[in-house]
């Protein structure tokens, strides 16, 4: 009898999303040491659906992707071997590539070889921790409450407040690099990224207790046009 996966991971979609960057995904999960919960988004509350989908399952990890992510191989089970190996880290993450609609590599890889850095997380809040994420349930649960009151950006300002960049980390409890690429994160005109506003970040930052100008979230520079892209995913 196998045992159940250690990681749910959520996936939050919407009518207009590519199909097949779709089953590419759900190939990509089905691979993984996961749990998959494949649920509809809510227009204009990223927060909440976050949360919702946060809360599916009862595995000790939680994790999500988006539904235009492509996932490699293993990486789930490395981010769990980290945090298992780390038992006060309140979550792991591995790095990203960003590619373009065909998966053509955009720009260098974000991956860190220095580790986990407390005033880069802080000063890039949206940008750092940004790949394939394994969080604990037990350290998220008490977050989701104010998550739901969260929109675009929400995801990079709660792993600020799980990490707790607001003050000296103890030793043994900041967040866990991997410095690998976990994920292609296709950029293309309608990625929800490309609505994310100052009031976004002032809305996400307040709901989890930080001042708006403390955490920084940098744009990144637009795509480019893609006829294949369905509206806004989330």
């Amino acid at each position: 009898m196998s045992m159940a996966p250690l990681i749910d991971c959520h996936v939050l979609t919407l009518p207009g999303d590519n199909p097949a960057w779709r089953a590419e995904l759900e190939r990509d999960l089905a691979a993984q040491p996961v749990c998959q919960h494949w649920i509809a988004g809510i227009p204009g509350q990223i927060g909440a659906a976050r949360a919702a989908g946060f809360a599916l399952g009862d595995a000790p990890f939680v994790s999500f992707a988006d539904p235009d992510d492509r996932i490699m191989g293993g990486v789930f089970a490395k981010l769990l071997q980290a945090l298992q190996e780390k038992p006060d880290a309140p979550f792991a993450w591995a790095g990203e590539q960003r590619v373009g609609a065909d998966l053509t590599p955009i720009g260098r890889a974000a991956v860190w070889p220095e580790g986990y850095d407390q005033r880069r997380h802080r000063n890039y809040t949206g940008a750092y921790c940004h790949g394939v994420v394994l969080i604990r349930r037990s350290v998220l649960a008490p977050a989701l409450p104010a998550l739901r009151a969260c929109h675009v950006g929400a995801e990079g300002v709660l792993l600020a407040h799980l990490a707790g960049v607001h003050a000296p980390i103890p030793p043994g409890r900041e967040p866990v690099h991997l410095p690998i690429v976990g994920r292609f994160w296709r950029e293309h005109r309608q990625a929800v990224h490309h609505t994310f506003t100052p009031a976004d970040r002032a809305r996400n930052s307040r709901a989890l207790g930080f001042e708006p100008q403390y955490l920084h979230t940098p744009r990144r520079p637009p795509a480019a046009p893609c006829a294949t892209c369905g509206p806004p995913r989330r």
